[in-house]
């Protein structure tokens, strides 16, 4: 909060007119921005399958898909 009273102003040197390219200094913004975001999470998103296979590994568990349509050979038992 300012404490001035007074308006923000904004000061451009003229010299920039026309030679900067607004909608790519945005998107550069916008990718540094969605990058910060992004690693923390997938960081955690690969730290959560870790888990996961550290768990089936300890409990010696199969990481295969698992069919019961009509077809398969291997039903499970009821």
């Amino acid at each position: 909060m300012r404490k001035s009273g007074k308006p923000f102003s904004i000061q451009v040197d003229p010299k920039f007119f026309g030679k900067v390219n607004i909608a790519a200094v945005i998107y550069s913004g916008y990718k540094l921005l969605l990058e910060k975001h992004n690693n923390p999470v997938k960081k955690q998103i690969l730290y959560e399958i870790i888990n996961c296979l550290n768990f089936f590994g300890k409990f010696n568990l199969h990481l295969k898909e698992h069919d019961e349509n009509t077809r398969s050979k291997k039903m499970a038992v009821a």
